[in-house]
Formats: C-alpha cells, structure tokens, sequence
C-alpha cells in the first residue's frame, strides 16, 4: 500500500504582508497608549457648590466610543447628599440619601463609599456599596423613615449596617494557647486550666491519623513497558483497621462532659464578645462619599473642587416612632374600658343585649328539676389554656351554682384531664355557694375518654340511658358536634350550645334549641355575674368594635374617592398601618 503524504498550505505572501502591517498600525495608534496610561485611570471629580450645576474635572477617563459618557448632569446634587442615624432600631443602621439626578443612562450605579475618617478615603483604606436605581430605593417606599412628603418621590436611599461592611474578627477554635489567655484573664482557674489541657491532650492522642491509608508505588514513565508487565505493577498494601476508640473509666467520662460544658460556656463568652464588638462597630462615625459609576467611568458628588463628604453614627432608640398610631389607638381603647368599668361600678343594670342561650340556661335547669332528671354538661376537647375551655368553665360555675339551689344533680363530662380537675373544683365551690356543699359528688364530674370518639360514643350511650331533662354543650368541638347534640336531642332534652368554631355553628344550630355563637361564648361569664370589671370590659370592647367598623366604613368611601379623584392619601394609609 502507497504512502500518502500530508498536503501542506501555505499562505501567500501577500496576507502576510497585510497582517504585519495592520499590527504596526495599531501599535503606532495614540488611542491605544491613551488607554494604557495609567494617569488617566483615575476616577474624575464632580465639582459642584451649594446650589451650583456640576463640573466635570479635567482628569476624567475618556470613555469608550460604544459607552455614553458620565455627565455632570449624571450625578446627584452635593445638596441632596445626606447621611444620619436610621429611626426606630437599636443602633444598627445609618441612611445614606441623595436626590435623583436629571439623567441616569443604562447601567449606571451609585458607589457609596465608607471610612473611619476623611484621611482614610485618601489611604485607599474604605469600604464601597454599589447600589442600582430603582423604583424599590426611592425615600417615599419607606414612610416610617422619610415621611410622605413629595420630595421623598425624587430622593433615593441605601441602608449602611456598618458590622456587615466592617466586619468583626471572629473567634478561633478552642486551643492550648487560647485556654491560656483565658486563664491570664482570670475567666477560669489555674486548676480548671490544668483540667481541660489533660483532656485536651487525652483527645488529641485518640484523634485518627491523618496520613495516607495506602502505600502506592511510583506509576511508570510515559514510555515505559505496559502496565500490564508484572515487573511495574504497583504494590499495595492494604489500609489498616480503624482503631476502636478506648474505653473510659466513669472518672474519665466525667472529665469529658466536663470539659465539653467548660468548652460551651466559653463558646457563650466568644459570642458575647463578637456582639459586644459589632455594637461597638456599629455604634463608631462614619464618613461617606458618593460617586456615579458607569463601567470604567466614577463622578463624585463634590463641592468646592472636592468630593463631597458627610458624616453619620448609628444610635439606639428607645421608641419606635413606627408604632406610635398603636400606642395611641390602644390608649384610646383602654380608655373606654377603663370607662366603662367605672360606669358599671356606678350603674349595675348597665344594658347589654339579651342572649338567648343564656337567658335559657333557668329556664332549662327548672324544666330538669321538675321533670326529676339529671343535668348534663360536656365540655369540648379544648385543653385549660383555650379560650373556649376558659368561657365553658365560667359557665358551669354558674350552671352549677343554679342547679345546686334546685336541688338537682349535674354531671360534667370531659375529655381532658386538666380540665377535669378544674371543673371539680368549680363544682364544689358552686355547691358550697348556694349553701348545699352535701350536693357535691365528685364521681358527677368525671374524665370519660381522652380519645375523641370514644369520648363521642361513652356519652352519647349516658344520654340515651339516663335521659337528661338538660343539656349544656359547650367549649370547643370538631366532627362529635354533629353526632353528640343529635343524640341529645332524640333524647327530648332542652339543647343549649356554644362554640367559638364556626365550622361547627351549622350543626348546632339545626340541632339544638339555643346557640351560642363566636364571641358570646366570651361574653357568657360577663353577662351571667353582672360583676362590674367584666361588664365595663364587655361594653367597652363593643364600643372598640363600633369604632373599628366606623373606620373601615369611612376608610373604604376616603379610598375609592381618592382613586377616582386622584388624592394622595398615603398618610391615611399609614395612620392605620398595623406595623411602620
């Protein structure tokens, strides 16, 4: 077979010619050296008095022809530069602030720039944020710090944390040399000392070595016999078995969980320092320049030929002025309690609208008596820290003080046992009340199941045998209201409900004769005892009610005129913003 050669193209030489030609023309070009010249990189400085248009300074970076220059008209007014603590925080932030210049072309930033002192900026020695315009920047999108003025539409912010810029040395693992400063600190004894470098020692010499498991030969050289040749193989030995960590003695294992609380503690007192310095950093003067930014070109802010330079500190505030409409809504409400409780005081027979359910709760307990039945009253499967557990329990004191002076007996069904403690303690207190302290029987009040429908079926079996005159079903309930109060009422018993579970309300309501609904269940135990503290309270917070319906009413009018009109209302808007 022929042996074929390569075929070999050489160019001609006349582009050759041409390409060395082009090489000397660029080098020879002045734009190239222009670009390479160090003294033109500097960043150029925006000249700019009180109230005066910016300059351009003669020193800035000509820019490349496919990039819109940084005009004087780029950057923001020396003016509207400003910088000073943020309101309502605990001294962690500084608002640095400047007005929207006359042009922003594409790709422009703002670099705001941070130093100890004036002579560090110099020193190269400061820290730089870049910050893109944005609609989410502007003052006016942060009310709680800037107001709702129209000037805030034409000013934009940043928030400087100082700690994340300048960031504190953290500190290192826990070691022999640290142990002993702490101890040339006196944070622990020469003996505690002497304690953690044993066990440190002790866990130094268990730790696993770090060296190569396996010993592997040398790989043959490029060009060498195959690898295949057993003459070159690598030899391997295999990796040694993991030692298993000693046991330790009980005095030993003392010593570690020791050591490992010693270790805790001080990994506290490392984090108290990094904190104790972050306030500290955080709480220091700042000094801040502003420059705009548009690829290789930056134009300071400046005034008199120099770039201008403001200072700020961070400080903690003991009020949140954000929150000031709450604190004022909440004392306009406690006012009106606190009026209310006195007008009761004065006036027993203050009006509150008739219930229904509890107006029945006589009329019930009489027909129980007459007809020489027992009273029933179950409780929902709330715990004693519910809401609705608390309201049922006011309830039975009642319920029960009432049927201790009929000489009738009622039993209390439960399905927590914290609950059923209480509501024995309720029933004594009742029957002691009404003079009958003999009416009490502890076994009345007892603890059914803990399950819920195993709660549902032993209940619904006591109703259909003992035939109750009355039944109270009260307290919070899910899918047994259904199957307890129709089983209740096959039985004849007068049904009175409560629940603060409104997908429940519809099954009550069809099957029993009164209904509790939502917050009437609170207000059973205010309307029952007529005691003045919980009826001025009740009152009050109907008035609170009325007023918050009032402001929604008129709120919602206010709004949809301003949006057909045009108003500015943001003020409004943040009158009665729950959190600024």
């Amino acid at each position: 077979m022929r042996k074929r050669h390569p075929v070999i193209v050489r160019p001609p030489a006349t582009w050759a010619a041409i390409a060395l030609a082009a090489m000397l023309f660029a080098s020879a070009c002045p734009a190239g050296a222009a670009a390479t010249n160090p003294a033109t990189t500097h960043p150029a400085t925006i000249t700019q008095g009180a109230g005066e248009p910016a300059t351009t300074a003669p020193a800035a970076t000509a820019p490349a022809s496919t990039q819109p220059a940084l005009t004087a008209s780029c950057v923001p007014n020396a003016n509207s530069f400003r910088a000073f603590d943020r309101p309502s925080d605990g001294g962690t932030g500084i608002l640095v602030v400047w007005g929207k210049p006359a042009e922003e072309p594409e790709g422009v930033k703002y670099v705001v720039e941070v130093a100890h002192s004036k002579e560090d900026f110099q020193a190269g020695k400061f820290k730089t944020k870049e910050v893109s315009p944005s609609p989410k920047i502007l003052a006016s999108t942060k009310p709680n710090y800037f107001g709702y003025s129209e000037e805030t539409k034409g000013l934009y912010y940043t928030v400087i944390t100082p700690a994340d810029l300048f960031e504190p040395a953290q500190p290192g693992p826990l070691t022999e040399l640290r142990l002993k400063d702490f101890a040339d600190q006196h944070v622990i004894t020469a003996g505690q000392l002497k304690r953690a470098l044993a066990v440190m020692a002790a866990l130094k010499k268990e730790a696993p070595a770090t060296g190569p498991a396996t010993a592997v030969g040398s790989a043959p050289a490029t060009g060498s016999a195959p690898a295949t040749s057993p003459t070159t193989a690598p030899a391997t030995k295999p990796a040694p078995a993991a030692a298993k960590p000693p046991k330790l003695t009980p005095a030993e294992q003392a010593e570690r969980e020791w050591y490992a609380r010693l270790a805790a503690y001080l990994a506290t007192l490392d984090a108290d320092a990094v904190e104790a310095e972050t306030a500290k950093i955080n709480a220091a003067p700042y000094f801040f320049r502003l420059a705009g930014k548009l690829g290789d070109q930056t134009l300071y802010v400046a005034r008199d030929g120099e770039p201008a330079v403001v200072q700020a500190g961070a400080e903690a505030n003991l009020f949140k002025w954000g929150k000031l409409n709450n604190l004022v809504l909440a004392l306009i409400f406690s006012a009106i309690v606190v009026t209310f409780i006195e007008i009761a005081k004065r006036r027993p027979g203050l009006f509150i609208r008739k219930i229904g359910g509890l107006e029945a709760i006589d009329e019930a307990i009489g027909r129980s008596t007459e007809m020489d039945r027992p009273v029933y009253f179950i409780h929902g499967s709330g715990a004693v820290s519910d809401l609705s557990a608390i309201a049922s329990v006011n309830i039975l004191s009642h319920i029960a003080y009432r049927t201790a002076e009929h000489d009738s007996r009622i039993h209390v069904m439960n399905q927590d046992p914290i609950v059923t403690a209480v509501s024995q303690e309720v029933v004594q207190q009742a029957c002691t009340r009404a003079g009958r302290p003999d009416a009490y029987n502890p076994d009345d009040v007892s603890l059914v199941a803990y399950e819920q429908f195993a709660f549902v079926a032993a209940v619904s079996g006591m109703m259909v045998r003992r035939q109750p005159g009355a039944i109270f079903i009260l307290g919070y309930f899910g899918a047994e209201s259904l199957l307890l109060a129709e089983t209740g009422s096959s039985t004849g018993a007068i049904q009175v409900a409560g629940t603060d579970a409104y997908t429940q309300l519809p099954f009550f309501i069809t099957t029993c004769d009164y209904t509790l609904m939502g917050e009437e269940l609170y207000a059973a135990s205010a309307y029952l005892s007529r005691e003045p503290r919980l009826l001025g309270g009740l009152r009050g917070q109907d008035v609170g009610k009325a007023f918050i319906m009032a402001a929604l009413l008129i709120g919602t009018i206010v709004l949809t005129l301003a949006a057909a009109k045009g108003w500015d209302v943001a003020w409004l808007r943040g009158l009665l913003k729950a959190g600024n």
